[in-house]
């Protein structure tokens, strides 16, 4: 499975005679554009968050990629996220055939930039640098290699070996007892 494969679907969906179909269409649409986006940010190196958090994390770190088309790209897939958003949910407001067609129609060009920057070997590290100088700024930095606190390896074997009580029965809270191993810093690239 690819996100490519979610835009072949909405192709198909956009051809429907239903109003499920077109919004079904929009929302498979959008899918594609950000499976995409996730992918490009996992390959620069980014741990893209597995919740709902995930839409605007890409969207924003897109945005402030650096590279103007990239950059674009974030602030598309934030409109065409608003469209899904729409056509998930808003069920009052009318979505034609037309409407849903040019949504779908707008994801292209998004997934296309986003896969080109990501086999561009000059683009991909200086918008990889443009993000976590973003990420820096905003103190949330969440690139793989920076591990804000992690305990040693092995540690919990350790703890069994100090803790005078029986490992299955004990109480303790690796926080407070007094065998626990306590989190060290560690930084990476």
């Amino acid at each position: 499975m690819t996100p490519r494969d979610f835009l072949d679907l909405a192709e198909e969906l956009i051809e429907g005679d239903t109003e499920a179909h077109w919004r079904s269409a929009v929302s498979r649409a959008y899918y594609a554009a950000f499976h995409v986006a996730r992918l490009l940010l996992g390959r620069c190196g980014f741990r893209v968050p597995e919740s709902d958090r995930s839409h605007k994390y890409l969207s924003d770190r897109l945005s402030n990629s650096g590279d103007k088309a990239v950059s674009r790209a974030g602030l598309d897939l934030d409109g065409l996220r608003d469209e899904r958003n729409r056509a998930d949910y808003d069920l009052r407001r009318r979505l034609s055939r037309r409407d849903a067609d040019d949504l779908v129609e707008a994801a292209r060009p998004i997934i296309e930039t986003l896969e080109a920057a990501g086999a561009d070997d000059a683009v991909r590290p200086a918008i990889t640098q443009a993000m976590r100088e973003y990420e820096r700024g905003r103190g949330d930095v969440t690139w793989v290699g920076v591990t804000p606190r992690r305990r040693p390896s092995g540690w919990r074997a350790r703890i069994r070996k100090r803790c005078a009580a029986s490992w299955v029965g004990c109480s303790a809270r690796a926080s407070r007892c007094s065998s626990a191993v306590p989190a060290v810093a560690f930084s990476g690239a």
